[in-house]
């Protein structure tokens, strides 16, 4: 999309305010069994993978 241009991952994740993803996690239950790898933490892994 934006090809040539570099995205600092960091200021993007910067963006997304934490208690807002602390909510979405709660809402959708998504740590419902988790231990270790928690909605927040995958979302930001993934978001890493695709810059």
């Amino acid at each position: 999309m934006f090809t040539g241009q570099k995205v600092n991952i960091q200021k993007v994740l910067g963006l997304i305010p934490d208690d807002l993803l602390a909510r979405l996690g709660k809402d959708t239950k998504v740590d419902y069994c988790a231990k270790v790898l928690y909605g927040q933490r995958i979302f930001n892994l993934s978001a890493y993978k695709s810059f």
